[in-house]
């Protein structure tokens, strides 16, 4: 079991930032880019380079930084990555993209459904009624017989699949 803060990656730095807030940015960077590690071992690190607490506190804001926690009690330690932009996001993180390559995904793959149906349905009927099913308008090369031909549902469910695959690479 482990509990996780995600910090809210910043847009882009603020026009003021101080020479020490770069220099903790800078520190994190480096301490963090092989993965998780230790907030004790990170907050020691950053105290032996002359980075105070609130730069250091400010840097992690600014770098959207995944503390974790792993344990419990007093065996348990606080843990800090890079999330979506280091190696390791922790749970709950994932990239934006990655999200939104698997909604494509969904989406592709339940038009496809709906299409499926809308031809089951339109040869129970004895074709596909015009302009299109409930009003939406045909696929290029669909004819009376069916709402959409079956290149079209081949072709969405391909690209749902590529996109699933796609997303979860990115989570």
């Amino acid at each position: 079991m482990s509990n996780s803060v995600r910090v809210p990656k910043a847009s882009a730095p603020p026009a003021q930032a101080s020479p020490p807030r770069y220099a903790a940015a800078e520190f994190l960077e480096r301490s963090l880019e092989n993965g998780a590690r230790p907030a004790a071992e990170i907050a020691q690190g950053a105290e032996n380079a002359g980075i105070g607490p609130s730069a250091l506190r400010r840097a992690r804001e600014d770098l959207g930084v995944v503390a974790e926690k792993k344990g419990f009690g007093a065996d348990g330690e606080w843990l800090l990555s890079l999330g979506a932009i280091g190696a390791a996001a922790g749970p709950g993180g994932g990239s934006p993209l990655g999200w939104g390559l698997l909604a494509a995904s969904v989406a592709s793959l339940g038009l496809a459904y709906l299409c499926t149906e809308a031809n089951r349905g339109a040869a129970a009927r004895g074709g596909c009624p015009a302009p299109g099913v409930e009003g939406l308008p045909l696929p290029p090369g669909a004819g009376r017989k069916t709402c959409c031909p079956d290149w079209f549902i081949v072709l969405l469910i391909l690209v749902g699949v590529i996109l699933a695959i796609l997303g979860l690479g990115k989570l």
